[in-house]
Parts: C-alpha cells; sequence; structure tokens
C-alpha cells in the first residue's frame, strides 16, 4: 500500500511540474481520477472491520461493501483516459502516454488490492470457489460501471444524486441486442479486469525450488 501511495504520489508531481513547465492545465482530471481509483480500497478496509465487529449481515458492512463495489469501477475507469491522447506522430503523444499510465498503473492496482482483501475474507469464511465467483462477479460489474462513465457519463455518486436518471439509461444500456457494441466493450474490460487481477494475485508456492538450488 505504501509503495502504491508512493507511485501515486510521483505521478502527481510529475503532472504537477508539467503543468508549471507548460504553463497549461493538461490532463488534470488525472489527480481527481486517481483519488477515485483509491476510495475502493477504504470502502473494503471498512468493510472488513464491519465484518468483525459486526457480521456480515450488518447494515453497516452491507452499505460499505456497496459502496466500496460503487467505487471500483473508478479503478479500471483511467485507462480509458487514454482516449486523450494527440495524434501519434507528434512526440508529445509518448509523454502523455506514459504519463496518463503511471496514473492508470497504480489505480489499476490498488482496485486489485481492494477486490483481493474481500476475496480473501470469502475465501476463508466460505470457500475458495465463492471467493473467485465474488471475485468475477465483480470484475464483470466494473465493467459495466466503465462503460456507464465512460459513455454514458454518470459517476458513482450519481447513485445518491440522481438514481432515476441513471437507472434509465441502465435499463436502456441492458435492452441493447447481445450483439451491441456496448456488451463487447464491457465484456472485454470486464476481460481485462478479471485477468489482469488474477495474474496479480499468482504466487508462487513455497516449496518450488529452482534447478541448482
Amino acid at each position: 500500500m505504501l509503495l502504491l501511495a508512493l507511485a501515486s504520489a510521483a505521478a502527481c508531481c510529475l503532472l504537477a511540474l508539467r503543468i508549471v513547465l507548460r504553463g497549461r492545465l493538461d490532463h488534470i482530471y488525472l489527480p481527481w481520477n486517481l483519488f477515485l481509483a483509491w476510495l475502493p480500497l477504504g470502502f473494503a478496509v471498512l468493510t472488513l472491520r464491519g465484518i468483525d465487529r459486526h457480521g456480515w449481515r450488518h447494515w453497516r458492512t452491507v452499505a460499505t461493501g456497496l459502496a466500496w463495489l460503487l467505487f471500483l469501477p473508478n479503478a479500471p475507469y483511467i485507462l480509458t483516459d487514454l482516449v486523450h491522447l494527440g495524434p501519434r506522430h507528434e512526440t508529445r503523444f509518448w509523454i502523455e502516454l506514459v504519463l496518463i499510465l503511471l496514473f492508470a498503473w497504480p489505480g489499476f492496482l490498488v482496485g486489485c488490492l481492494s477486490l483481493q482483501l474481500l476475496h480473501e475474507r470469502l475465501s476463508r469464511d466460505l470457500h475458495p470457489l465463492a471467493g473467485w465467483g465474488f471475485a468475477a462477479v465483480s470484475c464483470a460489474l466494473a465493467g459495466i460501471g466503465v462503460y456507464i462513465g465512460r459513455f454514458l457519463r454518470w459517476n458513482s455518486w450519481d447513485v445518491l444524486t440522481n438514481p432515476l436518471g441513471l437507472a434509465f439509461d441502465l435499463l436502456g444500456f441492458l435492452g441493447h441486442p447481445l450483439t451491441h457494441p456496448a456488451y463487447r466493450f464491457t465484456a472485454l474490460f470486464s476481460l481485462l479486469f478479471f485477468i489482469g487481477y488474477a495474474t496479480l494475485r499468482v504466487r508462487p508456492s513455497p516449496t518450488v525450488r529452482l534447478e541448482g538450488d
């Protein structure tokens, strides 16, 4: 967590330096998006504390768990900020690419860490398959959230400020045929999140020894 915080701070400092040198507020949205990507980790910690103190079914545990799920799409969402890149034939394209990735990578990892905390708790309290099922469903819902945020332009807090408008657009999304690009985008982004999480979570077995050791 400390390394992720340092990586996030380094990305913000680099952006601030670029703004000072260029005198332009380019990509000023990145720190805010990174902040939103950190929120699921906080809600995951609160959910675990709620489980320890009150159990799974207490309203506080349920509330923080839903808040975690609501803000989870913000972690992979930063990857879609690559849409702001300029023409590829300009040198600035590569600079901006690296800059966005410096924000997107720690944001993605923070989301994976928050998912891992709840995944491991479910696996321990219920069953390993329940943990992986929870992870898969969470990534699928996060993929829907990324689509809603990028293309329908809704934010996580709109669930509270404009629930009817959000519900109307969500019903419109669900009403598309399965061949619609919205479903393809959602499926691919969900798969990206799940594969990224699964591969980052792989740990070497302590019994494995390299040949020659």
